[in-house]
């Protein structure tokens, strides 16, 4: 049976209290963040303030991971088949972004590792795909993508048997393509142009839902982390999350819609499977995670999800509901009705 656990949280020791009651527990742990630099807005990165509130909780060595993105200060005209011309830029400019926003210096106070798989990629130390596909596919049907057997750095390898967090920021919950834990994942994918070449997003029934390409991709991804790290997950929007509109009249625009940004939401759900934690966090917002496509294949092709748990998560939302139209919360009643 999987474990979920949805908790208030407003302080480091309420969530050292979710870290305990988890029971995560290992000499290290390896920490998937969702983004690390700046984006269009504090709902699509991690900011020190919330990264912070994992890494006081955690006793052992702490390995963030990570690879780059495209940051908005880049020329133009890169492309993906122009990039090897632009990565001494690609990595000064990231660089550059970790410093400003004291990530760096937050590393250095925790004696963080850091790890950026696309560097390690672009500069050969990899494990030979070979041993890679070895240990999945003990596991795991194989992936569709046999390339990400060689996207495994080394020093990433030598923590194999280790607890790996991906600590999502929630994304879009409320819409049919969710940036949640197991998407969080397809980040580590070397390229900063992985969207280009492992999948996009798709118009199906009047909604924008990830392609079947993309929604493989993420689960090839799953099943490679999964088979050499003890995965959990936990998403999160403590201090802030993403809201999707469905018509378009969001406030902040991306290339995939428009958002707004809820603050202070004060919650997160830990689970020790992916697809089950992805599932009942989609319907918490009200959304049935069979029109989630990387859900709808991720229960096939890892495991079901825990039927009565993401049920519980109907409940919660309706009671949640009530609660806040009962106390003429009028913002309460905002954040629930995604």
């Amino acid at each position: 049976m999987h474990r979920i656990l949805l908790r208030s949280i407003g302080d480091m020791k309420e969530f050292r209290l979710l870290i305990e009651e988890a029971g995560i527990k290992s000499k290290s742990f390896v920490i998937k963040a969702n983004g690390l630099v700046p984006s269009l807005s504090y709902a699509q990165y991690h900011e020190p303030k919330t990264l912070e509130l994992l890494l006081s909780s955690l006793e052992g060595k702490k390995i963030v991971v990570d690879s780059y993105v495209l940051t908005e200060d880049l020329p133009k005209e890169i492309r993906s088949e122009n990039e090897k011309s632009y990565r001494a830029e690609i990595r000064e400019k990231y660089e550059q972004k970790l410093e400003k926003t004291g990530l760096m210096a937050l590393f250095e106070e925790y004696d963080v590792e850091y790890i950026n798989v696309t560097e390690e990629v672009w500069s050969g130390r990899t494990v030979e795909a070979r041993i890679v596909k070895e240990i999945v596919e003990r596991k795991h049907h194989p992936v569709k993508n046999e390339e990400f057997y060689g996207f495994i750095p080394q020093r990433l390898f030598d923590f194999r048997g280790s607890v790996m967090i991906s600590f999502a920021r929630i994304r879009g919950a409320n819409f049919t393509h969710p940036t949640l834990s197991m998407k969080n994942l397809f980040y580590l994918t070397p390229s900063p142009f992985r969207f280009q070449i492992y999948g996009s997003r798709e118009i199906w029934e009047s909604s924008v839902v990830d392609s079947a390409k993309l929604a493989y991709s993420i689960i090839d991804v799953v099943k490679v982390y999964s088979s050499l790290f003890n995965l959990v997950g936990i998403n999160e929007g403590i201090y802030h999350l993403c809201k999707v509109y469905v018509d378009g009249s969001g406030m902040i625009e991306a290339s995939w819609g428009r958002y707004d940004v809820i603050d202070n939401w004060g919650k997160a759900i830990f689970g020790d499977n992916l697809v089950t934690l992805d599932a009942f966090t989609s319907r918490l917002f009200g959304v049935d995670p069979e029109k989630i496509t990387y859900l709808k294949l991720a229960s096939r092709e890892l495991n079901p999800w825990d039927e009565e748990i993401v049920e519980e998560a109907k409940r919660i939302r309706q009671r949640a509901i009530i609660e806040a139209k009962a106390l003429l919360s009028t913002t309460s009643i905002q954040n629930w009705l995604f």
